[in-house]
């Protein structure tokens, strides 16, 4: 049977793979994250925490 995750807690999955990870919930974090991230170290993780509505509601209008 399949394994199946209904609430992935991506941060702590990705952080106990060794990778860092960073949590941004305005653009100054986002680019602060970004600054942090060295890609020669390899992959990380940023959680970017934003309200989907405006972009439903984009999506929405761009299909009509």
């Amino acid at each position: 049977a399949p394994l199946i995750v209904n609430s992935p807690d991506w941060p702590k999955t990705v952080s106990a793979m060794g990778l860092k990870v960073w949590r941004a919930t305005n653009e100054s974090e986002l680019a602060s994250a970004l600054d942090a991230w060295k890609p020669n170290e390899g992959p990380a993780l940023i959680e970017a925490v934003f309200d989907p509505e405006p972009y439903r509601t984009m999506t929405t209008d761009l299909r009509a």
